[in-house]
């Protein structure tokens, strides 16, 4: 059964923590308060209250291959291990990259090429689209910015046509396994709205994102929505149930083993995934 690593209390109880750490904490639980405890409408709801009823929806462009998820669930003695090195994030980042790339190669030699990614999107827009929404679809490049991990994968800021007018969100997917050394097969995902860099910001600027003035064509942005577009998605470690039948492999090698029944179970969750998305975005469409 799958550790889950739990860290250490400290010894005298929140008082003794250094005013650093009680500061941090203060931060943390504030915005708690204001992301997780206030109610906004759905996202879909929110455009058609402001008469958007049409959207830019901005994907990556990059050809589809599975890919580390945004969370992933170690086994308690790995998850010890990779803590323990001086450079940690690089070092988990690497295992995770390398069992990955191993299932990757796995497919490709068995002539697996199964994309996941576009049949995601297709379904989305196609779901929106019953909703009464008009959705472009814009494929970008994708690139790191500001962090090391996929929560950091964003588009090129500077190819997004600001200047048309339309509400702009970006898609983040991807598929693979969201738990080491076992690898489960998973689906994470967001969306989230994108708004145009502010006069003389670079366009590349993680904080480009939060820029509600005018673009540097000189075309206003569009308010912004309450959404903030958190990451979810589909995996046995959810609180939302797992599809049944899905297998957990004990190994990276177990899953090369197996690459073609693990590739499937990737396509099994796709349209459980965009349920789930769909959810929080456009609730109504869920039960049609």
């Amino acid at each position: 059964m799958q550790q889950h690593f739990q860290t250490a209390r400290l010894a005298g109880g929140i008082c003794s923590w250094p005013k650093r750490v009680l500061y941090g904490f203060a931060v943390a639980i504030s915005a708690l308060f204001l992301t997780g405890c206030v109610s906004y409408a759905p996202l879909v709801d929110q455009l058609k209250a402001a008469n958007q009823k049409r959207i830019l929806l901005v994907v990556d462009q990059a050809p589809f291959k599975y890919n580390v998820p945004i969370a992933v669930v170690f086994g308690q003695s790995d998850l010890l291990v990779a803590l323990a090195q001086p450079d940690r994030p690089a070092r988990v980042d690497a295992i995770l990259t390398t069992m990955h790339a191993k299932l990757a190669d796995s497919a490709s030699k068995s002539g697996v090429a199964t994309n996941h990614h576009q049949i995601f999107v297709t379904q989305l827009v196609e779901r929106l689209q019953r909703a009464g929404m008009t959705v472009e679809v814009l494929p970008l490049p994708y690139a790191l910015r500001g962090g090391t991990d996929r929560r950091y994968n964003v588009p090129a800021l500077e190819a997004v046509p600001f200047s048309r007018g339309l509400p702009v969100f970006s898609l983040h997917f991807d598929a693979g396994s969201c738990s080491y050394p076992r690898v489960s097969p998973c689906i994470r995902y967001s969306i989230r709205p994108v708004m145009a860099p502010r006069p003389g910001q670079s366009p590349t600027s993680p904080s480009a994102a939060n820029s509600t003035k005018t673009s540097s064509e000189g075309v206003a942005s569009l308010p912004p929505f309450a959404w903030y577009g958190m990451a979810s998605g589909i995996h046995p470690h959810h609180d939302r149930p797992y599809p049944p039948q899905i297998k957990t492999y004990a190994s990276t090698e177990e899953a090369m083993q197996h690459i073609r029944e693990f590739d499937d179970s990737l396509s099994r969750l796709v349209s459980p995934a965009v349920d789930r998305l769909l959810m929080d975005i456009a609730p109504d469409l869920v039960s049609k």
